[in-house]
């Protein structure tokens, strides 16, 4: 993820969604299982317009891949 953003962004099988938002879900053991669960979930990348950085423009134009 590193190539795509410097942030450390971690992503959460669709299932587990609520439950990485849910505030009162503190336990470390819990909140590492949802990771260690997560783990290998597949992802598609490639190029999208650079318009995506623009939070005034909106529209699922801006997620089609662009060459």
């Amino acid at each position: 993820m590193a190539k795509l953003h410097h942030r450390m962004p971690i992503v959460v099988e669709r299932d587990l969604e609520n439950d990485w938002l849910d505030t009162e879900i503190t336990s470390t053991t819990d909140v590492l299982g949802m990771l260690e669960r997560s783990a290998g979930v597949p992802l598609d990348a490639y190029p999208v317009s650079r318009l995506v950085n623009k939070p005034s423009v909106d529209g699922k134009e801006l997620i089609r891949p662009i060459e």
